[in-house]
């Protein structure tokens, strides 16, 4: 399954300040995380929450799932570090009731950060996959086309330059056109 297919616009942060510091906090004003973030900086923990957030902002998940979401994410990062290699992450998780569609938000960090990755680089792009658990094959594809789409340098390289959500989006695209469906 394409990544375009299951991201809105509306789910994607640019410039998340993720440097490993601060732990979280309430965005300024109380605006949303899409587009280019100021405020605190989010340790590992207070990103993935960042991503819950879009979820519900973007209309994905209902507000009263926030917390349910968020604690799956965190209890499945727990077990195991999600942190890839070369500057990615994808914390996910699968939930019984009340999750019915595969949920996906991500954030471009303004900062490479410490998120236990398995080559011990800092991460600057993460994206935060929630599947229904009865959609085990769903939840694979959707791994796996992530991983297929961030296995190549030039990629991970445009997504680092775009400077808006809308731009993120093109470049996914551009990058799903050169893989064979």
């Amino acid at each position: 399954m394409r990544l375009s297919a299951v991201l809105p616009e509306t789910a994607i942060a640019v410039g998340l300040d993720g440097t490993g510091g601060g732990g979280g906090g309430a965005l300024p004003g109380g605006t949303t995380a899409v587009g280019p973030i100021g405020g605190p900086t989010l340790d590992k923990w207070g990103v993935i929450e960042k991503l819950t957030d879009l979820l519900v902002t973007s209309k994905q998940a209902q507000p009263q799932w926030r917390d349910l979401i968020l604690r799956s994410l965190t209890e499945r990062e727990r077990q195991s570090s999600t942190g890839m290699q070369d500057g990615f992450a994808i914390p996910h998780s699968r939930m019984d009731e009340p999750i019915q569609s595969t949920l996906v938000s991500l954030a471009v960090l303004a900062h490479g950060m410490d998120f236990d990755a398995i080559d011990g680089q800092p991460t600057r792009t993460v994206v935060c996959l929630v599947t229904p658990r009865k959609q085990s094959r769903e939840h694979l594809r959707v791994l796996a086309g992530i991983a297929q789409l961030f296995a190549r340098h030039e990629f991970r390289a445009a997504l680092l330059d775009a400077r808006t959500p809308a731009e993120v989006l093109q470049v996914i695209r551009a990058e799903e056109e050169q893989i064979p469906a």
